[in-house]
């Protein structure tokens, strides 16, 4: 059986068309994001030395992202559910690109002042995380030296 696509009124068709339209007119072209927001939901056995940031509680603080940005009806930043950000001893975690900046221990009240610099303003410098806070040992391994390269 041949293709439908060539047919009029097929969604092949369609689908030209609007692409056609768009790439005129740009009318209903949506414009790329400007920045990401990745928050870092993480589950681990909560028997594991380290915690996770679901257990801190990411997925509240994630979906008050998502809501703050449909309260403000803005497309231009991104939030996205991410694996493990390795920050696992601060979480809940996110990052931000491309301006590479992290932050931790993020509740939902949080979540304005983040979406303020989603939106161009200045990074919250109180929830940035510091090198020291990169350290992924749980406190029953600080005795250990760190992994070698």
């Amino acid at each position: 059986m041949p293709a439908a696509s060539g047919l009029p009124g097929s969604t092949g068709t369609r689908v030209k068309s609007w692409l056609a339209l768009t790439a005129t007119q740009g009318a209903y072209a949506m414009p790329a994001p400007q920045r990401f927001a990745f928050v870092c939901i993480n589950q681990r056995d909560p028997s594991h030395p380290r915690p996770s940031c679901a257990a801190n509680g990411a997925a509240d603080v994630f979906h008050e992202l998502r809501e703050e940005q449909g309260r403000r009806v803005d497309t231009s930043f991104k939030v996205v559910a991410s694996g493990c950000t390795e920050a696992c001893m601060v979480g809940p975690v996110i990052a931000i690109f491309p301006d590479n900046v992290w932050y931790g221990g993020v509740i939902e009240q949080d979540v304005p002042e983040i979406v303020d610099h989603l939106q161009g303003g200045p990074p919250v410098e109180r929830l940035r995380l510091r090198g020291d806070e990169w350290d992924l040992r749980p406190p029953e391994m600080e005795n250990r030296p760190p992994p070698t390269a």
